[in-house]
C-alpha cells in the first residue's frame, strides 16, 4: 500500500521544504559574489581604457624601477613598479610654467623586464587634471598578469567559471524541484521493486544508487533509477535515507509518461497530510 501522503486525490497538497530554499539562497548568495567581482573586474578594464581614450598622450621618463616582494598562500611573490616623470604642456597663459608630475606605478612582470631608469616612455594623463595620469601600456592591478590583449582574463576565468557552474546547478536543482512538485500533485503511484542497488561514500556521507522498476496503470514494467539517496545511518529509518524507502518502495509517475518518475522520499517537496 502506498504511504499515506500518497492516498490524497489529486491534485495533492504540496509545499516546498525548508531544505530546499536554504540551498538555493546559499548558492544564490556565492552566485552574487562571483557575478560582482566579474562586475568590478569589467568596470574596473572599462575606466582605464576610458581614461587613456579621453586622455592627452606625451612622453614621459622612467625614474626608478624597484620590487616589493610579500607572502601570500603557498609561498611568496613580487610585486613590480616604476616610478616616473612627466611636464605636461604649459597653459597658454601670461606667467604660466609646466609643472614635473612625477607618480609610481604597478606594472606586469613582462613590462617591468623590458624597462631601464632613464628610458623614455609614453604617459597618458588627464588634461582636466594633469596629475592624474597612466601609463599607455599600464592595465589595471587586477589584470596585471593578464595578455595585453586580453584584460580581465584570468578575473573571468577564476569566477566566471564557478558561477557558471553554479547556474547550470541551480537550474538544474529547481528543475527538478520543479518535476517533483508536479509528479506529487498530479502524479500516479504504484508499488516498487528495487532491483539493484549500488553504495557508494561521498563528500556528503554514505549514499545509494537504486535501479527500480514498477508497473504503471496501462500494465507496462517502467525501469527507473534514482541516484544519491542518502544511507546515513542504514539500521535507522530516518525520513528521506534508503532504509526509509526500502520500508515500502513507491514509484511517482506521470500518467501520460509513465517513463517520467521518481522513487518517492522525503525530498525538498512534501505533501501537506
Amino acid at each position: 500500500m502506498p504511504p499515506y501522503a500518497l492516498r490524497q486525490p489529486v491534485p495533492r497538497q504540496t509545499k516546498t521544504a525548508g531544505s530546499f530554499v536554504v540551498i538555493l539562497a546559499f548558492f544564490a548568495i556565492i552566485l552574487i559574489f562571483f557575478v560582482v567581482q566579474i562586475v568590478q573586474t569589467f568596470e574596473t578594464i572599462h575606466e582605464v581604457e576610458v581614461f587613456k581614450a579621453k586622455g592627452t598622450k606625451i612622453d614621459g621618463l622612467a625614474t626608478n624601477l624597484h620590487t616589493v616582494d610579500y607572502n601570500r598562500r603557498g609561498g611568496r611573490d613580487t610585486s613590480f613598479y616604476v616610478d616616473y616623470s612627466y611636464q605636461p604642456t604649459a597653459p597658454k597663459i601670461a606667467g604660466s610654467r609646466s609643472v614635473t608630475y612625477r607618480r609610481t606605478a604597478q606594472i606586469a612582470d613582462r613590462d617591468y623586464r623590458k624597462l631601464h631608469v632613464n628610458q623614455t616612455i609614453s604617459v597618458i594623463y588627464d588634461p582636466n587634471l594633469p596629475s592624474e595620469s597612466r601609463l599607455a601600456f599600464e592595465q589595471s592591478w587586477i589584470t596585471l598578469d593578464d595578455p595585453e590583449n586580453m584584460p580581465g582574463k584570468s578575473s573571468y576565468l577564476v569566477f566566471g567559471f564557478p558561477a557558471a557552474c553554479i547556474v547550470v546547478m541551480l537550474f538544474w536543482f529547481v528543475i527538478r524541484h520543479l518535476k517533483e512538485r508536479k509528479l506529487l500533485t498530479w502524479g500516479e503511484v504504484a508499488a516498487a521493486t528495487i532491483i539493484d542497488k549500488q553504495e557508494s561514500h561521498g563528500r556528503w556521507g554514505p549514499s545509494v544508487d537504486v535501479i527500480y522498476r514498477f508497473i504503471d496503470a496501462d500494465g507496462e514494467t517502467i525501469v527507473g533509477k534514482s541516484k544519491g539517496i542518502s544511507n546515513i545511518k542504514p539500521e535507522e529509518n530516518i525520513p528521506g535515507t534508503f532504509a526509509q524507502i526500502l520500508d515500502n518502495p513507491t514509484a511517482v509517475y506521470d500518467r501520460e509518461n509513465s517513463k517520467n518518475n521518481f522513487l518517492y522520499r522525503t525530498s525538498t517537496v512534501s505533501i501537506v497530510e
